[in-house]
């Protein structure tokens, strides 16, 4: 699965999100920018976004995620701060 396939799936999964995505398969970076994130801890937006690609991992489709979640208002200070 390319980056831009992976993009396109994860924008249909979580279409309110704003979604940054780089690499490639072996090694992808996701940034994930979300209301949803609201009062939830680290752990359970993981597991959020984990929801989705746990079939993609199994299948061997994906093989190493590093993750960024934020709220918007988190995304709008993390350069400030």
């Amino acid at each position: 699965m390319t980056s831009d396939e992976l993009q396109l799936f994860l924008e249909k999964k979580i279409p309110q999100a704003r979604i940054i995505l780089t690499g490639e398969s072996c090694h992808l970076t996701l940034t994930v920018i979300d209301r949803s994130f609201q009062n939830q801890s680290a752990l359970q937006r993981q597991k959020a976004i984990y929801a989705h690609l746990n079939s993609l991992i199994a299948e061997g489709c994906i093989h190493a995620v590093s993750m960024q979640l934020f709220t918007p208002d988190e995304w709008e200070k993390r350069d400030t701060e």
